[in-house]
């Protein structure tokens, strides 16, 4: 239903976007858009003020102009998109004169004429990315209820049209499903409510009675001013202690998302080292909802489709854009992305396609001063051969630039990768296993910058047992079939133990491997900075741990060759014994 629902939403948005670029095939207008169709709290009940007039429309002919006022028949009438042909009933008020109008719609201007239209465009977009984050997030929730959550909230949250598209646009039905869609937008913050409280409770402690009430609470507040201010629009009037509706559901809404990043708030400050980026990032994207929806406190009271303020296009970059990124990003990935990894591919992606671009335009420079190129097919047999020529150079241009930036800007990566490879050389020269064991976990430590590591080989048993170890929390012994371990035998690659159903508390899982028997293998702990192994650190240790445990495993067989060598020679001295003792048959 949730996924249903989201393809609901993104189809709605995309529609508004095909709308705002007059690309809707039988669309009408009478003139005026429902941006230039607005409630006006100072006038009668019931009257939309008229901002704007195109030349030449119904409304142009009708002799309505800007400022003056309409009272549609129905009254919501004002808010539904139209045919072209549609017939519309409204009362004129031009200067205390009323009359009545019988308007017929015409086709809509033609596409890229209208700022507004523009602006509205920006603003359906930035609604239909959170929308497609969410659905994405729902989708790879795997029926989890806290993601669930999450992208039921993003894609609520992507709702920004109040009426329901031109198909769905029939006269009869217009009033229910604008209802659903204005219940939709206003519900955003109880979503993001009930995400932040499910969320916290994993470092809270669980989800309180008294907090389960609170939310069924506020959510009946929520919705009972969902009704005032529904029916203030639909209507167009005010009531005396509450005017249009407006200003006291964004108070209701803003204290939703205020508790909402106060609960994420409480659950940094009591999470685990490893879970403090992750709601970093939660503060970071319900801080930028929060601001947007402050903006549009300052620019949208009383107001449902005023999307000409410059202010719009920031909020709407907060909550169009950061929030869904920063939301979805931290609750589908345990680990964090390493911002200087991010840099370096970057930089050298960027060096990369600057070179390219400047032999690619020398070249075809010279080719064109050098050589007498005449007609189009010549010069289109030219480009191709010289886009051929940068792609076939494409690889050899990124291997010497690769190289060259993580040693200009990121020398320390290098480091630390040579400094645990020049480990490895010298580990096959320890000769006891105890003391190979022990320095590998400390160079574990000191290449993830103290994590934490913890170093397992199997037992008589068959289960693993732990040889040495600096990662607190891990067992003495663990069994076969643990999904970790299931996860190691089958992939015979690194591990992150967090696609897996595992309950180890660490994030990565290094194989020892020997003809594809898992002899053993090293668990490594999160990251003190929250940030996630990059794929340079997990290629490294996953050497690393390879020949570490050839290591331990020739050790092991050296031990072995030893015991046997003893157990043969106390035999034949066994043997040797009984022949002095036992004399011989004659």
């Amino acid at each position: 239903m949730g996924l249903l629902f989201a393809a609901y939403v993104i189809l709605q948005q995309s529609e508004a976007l095909l709308w705002d670029a007059h690309l809707v095939p039988g669309a009408g207008s009478l003139g005026a858009e429902q941006a230039q169709l607005q409630p006006d709290p100072q006038y009668a009940a019931g009257f939309v003020l008229v901002s704007a007039v195109a030349p030449g429309s119904p409304l142009d002919a009708a002799g309505v102009r800007a400022g003056d006022h309409l009272r549609f028949q129905p009254v919501w009438d004002y808010l539904r998109y139209r045919y072209r042909g549609e017939a519309v009933h409204a009362t004129l008020d031009h200067g205390a004169r009323r009359r009545p109008l019988e308007l017929t719609t015409a086709a809509r201007a033609p596409a890229g004429v209208s700022d507004t239209d523009l602006r509205s465009a920006l603003f359906d977009l930035s609604n239909l990315i959170p929308a497609l984050f969410g659905a994405f997030v729902m989708w790879r929730s795997r029926g989890r209820a806290i993601p669930m959550l999450l992208g039921a909230s993003l894609v609520v949250f992507g709702l920004g049209v109040a009426a329901p598209q031109l198909w769905q646009a029939w006269p009869r039905t217009f009033l229910l499903l604008c209802g659903l869609h204005l219940a939709t937008i206003v519900s955003v913050n109880w979503f993001l409510l009930a995400f932040a409280m499910r969320f916290a409770a994993e470092s809270l402690g669980g989800i309180r009675r008294w907090q389960r009430a609170t939310l069924l609470g506020y959510g009946a507040i929520n919705l009972a001013m969902w009704a005032i201010w529904f029916y203030c629009s639909t209507h167009v009037t005010t009531l005396r202690w509450c005017g249009d509706g407006t200003i006291p559901l964004q108070l209701v809404s803003d204290l939703g998302f205020l508790a909402s990043l106060l609960l994420l708030f409480l659950g940094w400050r009591r999470a685990r080292v490893e879970e403090r980026r992750r709601f970093a990032l939660l503060l970071l994207g319900f801080s930028a909802i929060v601001l947007s929806q402050i903006i549009a406190v300052f620019v949208l009271i009383g107001q449902l489709y005023n999307t000409t303020h410059p202010l719009l296009l920031f909020a709407e970059l907060l909550s169009g854009v950061i929030a869904p990124v920063t939301l979805s990003y931290a609750i589908l990935r345990h680990r964090v992305l390493d911002l200087g990894f991010a840099v370096n591919r970057s930089l050298i992606f960027a060096a990369v396609s600057a070179i390219l671009l400047i032999a690619f335009g020398v070249a075809e420079w010279a080719l064109g001063h050098l050589l007498k190129i005449e007609g189009r097919e010549r010069s289109a047999l030219l480009e191709a051969l010289l886009a051929l020529g940068v792609f076939l150079m494409f690889h050899r241009v990124r291997d010497f630039v690769k190289p060259r930036v993580e040693w200009l800007f990121y020398h320390t990566w290098q480091e630390n990768e040579r400094a645990l490879r020049h480990f490895v050389h010298e580990a096959r020269y320890i000769l006891k296993e105890g003391a190979l064991a022990q320095a590998f976990v400390a160079e574990l430590d000191r290449f993830s910058g103290v994590a934490g590591a913890a170093l397992y080989l199997r037992s008589e048993s068959g289960n693993y047992a732990l040889l040495e170890g600096s990662l607190q929390g891990v067992p003495a012994s663990i069994d076969a079939d643990d999904p970790a371990l299931v996860a190691l035998r089958s992939r015979r690659a690194l591990t992150e133990i967090q696609d897996t159903r595992s309950t180890l508390r660490a994030n990565l899982a290094l194989p020892m491997l020997n003809r594809g028997e898992l002899l053993g293998f090293a668990l490594l702990g999160p990251k003190l900075s929250g940030a996630g192994y990059r794929p340079d650190e997990q290629q490294a240790l996953a050497f690393a741990a390879e020949q570490i445990g050839l290591d331990l495993h020739a050790l092991q067989i050296e031990r072995l060759l030893e015991r046997v060598r003893s157990l043969e020679a106390g035999n034949q001295a066994l043997h040797a014994a009984l022949a002095v003792r036992t004399p011989l048959p004659v």
